[in-house]
């Protein structure tokens, strides 16, 4: 075993299998944000929200791959983690807490949120296509993030009190009933982790002697997190929205529980290795509780910058 005092790591590489660990207890929080059509919240004081989302990570994998130019050589790597110990009533306990502080946030900076039932007062036509893509419960594997970049997420998304999900690769249909009703309607849909997994390779082949040598690995960094593309549309038209995306995770360095290795596979140049994390209720909740609400922050920020 190997100590850092960096940060509580999982290491798996195809030829050598390491695993490191520490603990540090240091926030960290990227900055950027990604806005796209920032006119659409210039001069609006209003909000009508129409649906406020966390989607939790459950499971996860990632992969590592190299070959040799003449594709004869190979190395991978996989490295996948299970999460233990969540359940249904935490996680709306979290998300309801979240989105109470987002609706303070945004009174506070000068916003009046307006209630509004966007199937009631519209065409048949909006309406039942909002109907449609509505989803019952807590769905699962149901988020943009996974659909658009990483289908080995498993996931549940536990929507505010009050809300159905909507599936959110229609959620733009809210646009619609927005502009029968002369409102711009606001979505939310953060994804939260547990941490980060990070997948690395390297390759070098000799030129006269035709050696080649292949290193694969992938890491799992413990820490609570915001994804990044987690965030904020508001609907101009069911084709337009303004957005604010979180562009670098918003991530805590110390692990919510206990990791421990229940399968590990290493045959030459493959490698395989599975983890399960038990985390501890109250750790997560405030972890949780803490990188959300500081997403709200600068999102609400942003938002306020731009209706300037």
């Amino acid at each position: 075993m190997k100590h850092s005092n960096l940060i509580k790591t999982f290491t798996i590489t195809a030829m050598v299998l390491v695993l490191t660990t520490a603990i540090q207890g240091i926030a960290h929080a990227g900055d950027a944000l990604n806005i796209k059509n920032p006119k659409v919240f210039k001069g609006e004081n209003k909000i009508v929200i129409g649906q406020f989302n966390v989607s939790y990570a459950l499971a996860d994998a990632k992969a590592s791959n190299a070959s040799s130019n003449d594709g004869w050589t190979r190395s991978s790597s996989v490295l996948g983690v299970e999460v233990k110990g969540l359940n249904n009533e935490m996680l709306q306990k979290i998300t309801d807490e979240v989105y109470a502080d987002f609706k303070e946030k945004l009174i506070a900076n000068g916003y009046t949120i307006v209630d509004m039932d966007l199937t009631e007062g519209v065409s048949k036509y909006t309406a039942m296509v909002i109907k449609k893509y509505t989803m019952e419960g807590y769905p699962e594997n149901a988020s943009l993030y996974r659909s658009s970049f990483n289908n080995k997420l498993h996931e549940i998304t536990i929507p505010a009190t009050g809300f159905k999900v909507i599936n959110p690769k229609f959620q733009n249909q809210l646009g619609l009933a927005g502009k029968e009703l002369g409102v711009k309607p606001v979505t939310m849909n953060y994804i939260l982790h547990v941490g980060y997994l990070q997948a690395s390779k390297n390759k070098s082949e000799g030129v006269f002697d035709q050696s080649v040598w292949l290193s694969t690995g992938v890491k799992f960094l413990e820490g609570v997190q915001v994804y990044w593309s987690s965030g904020l549309d508001m609907y101009q038209t069911y084709k337009k929205a303004g957005q604010i995306k979180i562009n670098e995770h918003i991530y805590k360095t110390t692990p919510v529980g206990t990791t421990e290795v229940v399968s590990n596979w290493n045959v030459g140049s493959r490698a395989s290795r599975k983890l399960e994390l038990t985390v501890d209720p109250d750790k997560y909740y405030n972890d949780a509780i803490e990188v959300l609400k500081e997403a709200n922050t600068r999102i609400v920020d942003a938002m306020v910058q731009n209706r300037e």
